[in-house]
């Protein structure tokens, strides 16, 4: 068991700053440090709220509730992935200026 959950923490520490590379790459130089900034908060906001409600939840059902049904949202995340992985790929392209940077929305209206 332990052996899992190293192997899921060093995909995970693998995963994350590729996939923010990857982002601030398609991410125009002037909205660099607003997003950078969106980042930090909106995470800190989400840990915050997040312990908040799993605390509330614990409290009211129980420990082993709270933490499989977490376990049970954290099973169903791929399905998220899969509705945007379609989304995206229908996503128009937008034309390019000459000297302008080729981007593609990494977040589009449908999502």
């Amino acid at each position: 068991m332990a052996s899992i959950e190293f192997g899921v923490i060093i995909a995970m520490s693998l995963f994350n700053p590729v996939v923010a590379t990857f982002r601030l790459k398609h991410i125009e130089h002037e909205r660099l440090s607003r997003t950078l900034s969106a980042w930090q908060i909106s995470s800190s906001l989400a840990t915050a709220f997040l312990t908040l409600a799993w605390g509330v939840l614990a409290a009211l059902t129980s420990t082993r509730i709270a933490i499989g049904l977490a376990g049970l949202l954290l099973l169903a995340t791929p399905l998220l992935l899969l509705r945007a992985a379609t989304s995206r790929d229908s996503a128009p392209v937008r034309t390019v200026a000459r000297g302008e940077r080729r981007t593609r929305p990494l977040i589009t209206e449908e999502m």
